[in-house]
C-alpha cells in the first residue's frame, strides 16, 4: 500500500506554511470576504491541482499574495502548531504569547 502524498503550501519566498494530505482541502479567503473551499491533489513535489486548476506551488502563493487572499487547511494540518494563511502567521495554543 502506497503512503499518501503530502502537498506543500509555501509563501512567495518559498517558506513552508503547512502541508495537507493528497485529497484534503484548503480554505481560501478573498479580500472582499468571499470564502471558498478547494480540494487539492498531489501531482509532484512542486505541482498541485487546486479545484480544477493546476499550479506550481510558488505560482499559487504569488497569485494569492498579489490579490490579498489568504489560505489555510480545512482540516487541522500535520504539524502541532497551525499556520494561518499564506503570510505565515502561526497560531499556537491560547497560552502562547502573540508576536508583534
Amino acid at each position: 500500500m502506497e503512503d499518501k502524498k503530502e502537498i506543500r503550501f509555501i509563501n512567495s519566498h518559498y517558506q513552508e506554511l503547512f502541508r495537507i494530505n493528497d485529497g484534503e482541502s484548503i480554505e481560501i479567503r478573498y479580500p472582499k470576504g468571499e470564502i471558498i473551499e478547494r480540494e487539492c491533489f498531489y501531482l509532484d513535489e512542486y505541482h498541485t491541482k487546486i479545484g480544477q486548476n493546476v499550479y506550481h506551488i510558488c505560482d499559487f502563493a504569488e497569485r494569492m499574495e498579489k490579490m490579498g487572499a489568504e489560505y489555510r487547511p480545512v482540516k487541522e494540518p500535520l504539524y502541532k502548531s497551525r499556520t494561518d494563511a499564506y503570510a505565515g502567521r502561526t497560531q499556537h495554543s491560547s497560552s502562547s504569547r502573540r508576536g508583534r
